[in-house]
C-alpha cells in the first residue's frame, strides 16, 4: 500500500535587522574590520550597508541559526557564515 506523505511546509527565512551577541566581549566574526585584519570583535551587527560592506542577516528557524552574508566592493560573490541562535538576541526586519 502506497501512502503519500504530506508536503512539508515552505521554509522561509526571517529577515533580521539587528543581532546582539551575548558575552562580555561580544563575538569575533569573520567580517574584515575598519582597521585591517580579517575579523571584527562586535557586540552588535546591523543589516544594511556599513563602512562599504553590504550585510544581510536572516534567521533559519529549522536550522536554529542566523545566516550572515556580506559583500565588500570588489568581491565577486558574497560570503556567509552562521551564528547559532543561542549566541545572540535578534530583532526582525519589518
Amino acid at each position: 500500500m502506497n501512502v503519500k506523505k504530506p508536503d512539508s511546509p515552505a521554509r522561509e527565512p526571517i529577515r533580521v535587522k539587528t543581532l546582539w551577541f551575548s558575552g562580555p566581549n561580544g563575538m569575533q566574526i569573520p567580517i574584515p574590520g575598519r582597521h585591517g585584519g580579517n575579523t571584527s570583535q562586535l557586540h552588535m551587527l546591523v543589516a544594511g550597508k556599513v563602512d562599504g560592506v553590504d550585510i544581510c542577516i536572516s534567521y533559519h528557524a529549522w536550522m536554529r541559526c542566523h545566516r550572515v552574508s556580506y559583500q565588500r566592493p570588489g568581491m565577486d560573490s558574497p560570503r556567509s557564515f552562521y551564528v547559532p541562535e543561542s549566541w545572540c538576541s535578534w530583532e526582525a526586519s519589518e
